[in-house]
């Protein structure tokens, strides 16, 4: 795999039929399926069933466009997941497919060979047919089933409406007044000079940043889960290693000088981690593990007074047998000295 400049993500391009074969999602052996037809010029707003991790982000919702891209529904974080771009298409079908597996997403784009407007769309021989499929974990695969001309090198070279770069882009912004502060983090491919031909699958993985936390705690509590030395800057309201892309701003708004690496010294520190298994008052889980500390007390209480009781009512029914004894015993001492009396 190839890293990208920032080490925040890793790439492989690959050619492998059965591999391919084993990733394609057959939309049309899914029942979940929808189907959204090129017609329509407006993106698609699609709410996912998990979260999908994009830089420390949790993703609940995702625009598909005709053009062949995955990206932001708001501005709040801005990012796309391009496997690849046409620029120009007609009024004639043409086809998005997408399925939300519980854990995933795949969308499916296909361009019919009439669909692209160009004087030279005769020459097609076969569909533009590709998937790309985002993970809750951050991955992020591109799978090419059917390409014109066998390959996107000759397809770009022949139709200029197919955009050379193709990948996963992620702004990263710190405000600030003065200096550069906007971070294009991900991993480009050029079109034009990689093979991508049919049955080649491209896998993203993410690598861990500092840079994904996106609060204190969570900052100084990742140095655990990355190994990584991160540490929290209010100034520039970001967590960073100190030797990533963020080093410059880092000495430049003295952040050496604020910066926390102890969570008690976090604004936000909790006692409680925010993944804790700790359920909230007012859940089902909640009621149902109150309901059985409450019946365990019950049923302790029972047993303690029962045994209590057991031991009591042993010792002093001893107790009443052995007066008894006594009492037998003095009357018949009494009727030994009237004997002897009379």
């Amino acid at each position: 795999m190839t890293t990208d400049k920032f080490n925040g993500m890793q790439c492989a391009v690959f050619r492998d039929p059965a591999e391919a074969e084993g990733m394609w999602v057959d939309m049309d052996s899914q029942k979940s399926v929808k189907i959204r037809d090129m017609l329509r010029r407006k993106k698609l707003t699609v709410g996912l069933s998990f979260a999908f991790d994009l830089f420390g982000h949790k993703i609940r919702e995702v625009k598909l466009s005709n053009s062949g891209e995955i990206s932001h529904p708001t501005l709040d974080q801005v990012w796309v997941v391009t496997p690849l771009t046409i620029t120009e298409t007609t009024d004639r079908p043409g086809w998005i497919k997408y399925f939300d597996n519980g854990s995933t997403l795949t969308v499916q784009w296909s361009f019919e060979k009439d669909t692209i407007r160009h004087e030279k769309h005769t020459d097609w021989a076969k569909d533009l047919i590709f998937q790309a499929t985002i993970h809750s974990s951050g991955r992020i695969d591109f799978i090419y089933k059917k390409i014109p001309l066998g390959n996107l090198q000759s397809f770009q070279a022949k139709f200029p409406f197919v955009e050379d770069s193709l990948g996963v882009k992620y702004y990263f912004k710190i405000p600030d007044n003065y200096r550069p502060s906007l971070f294009t983090l991900g991993f480009q491919i050029r079109v034009n000079e990689t093979e991508i031909t049919e049955d080649t699958v491209v896998i993203f993985e993410p690598l861990p940043l500092c840079t994904n936390f996106h609060t204190c705690s969570s900052c100084v509590n990742g140095r655990n889960e990355t190994l990584l030395p991160c540490r929290w800057c209010s100034e520039i309201g970001s967590c960073s290693s100190k030797a990533d892309f963020l080093q410059t701003f880092w000495h430049y708004r003295d952040c050496d000088l604020q910066e926390v690496s102890d969570p008690p010294l976090c604004p936000d520190y909790k006692t409680v981690p925010e993944h804790s298994d700790t359920k909230q008052e007012g859940s089902e889980e909640y009621s149902t593990q109150t309901w059985i500390i409450n019946t365990l007390e019950i049923i302790s209480v029972s047993i303690i007074f029962s045994i209590v009781f057991y031991i009591l009512n042993s010792r002093f029914g001893f107790l009443a047998a052995l007066r008894n004894r006594f009492e037998q015993n003095d009357a018949q001492v009494q009727l030994n000295l009237m004997e002897e009396i009379s």
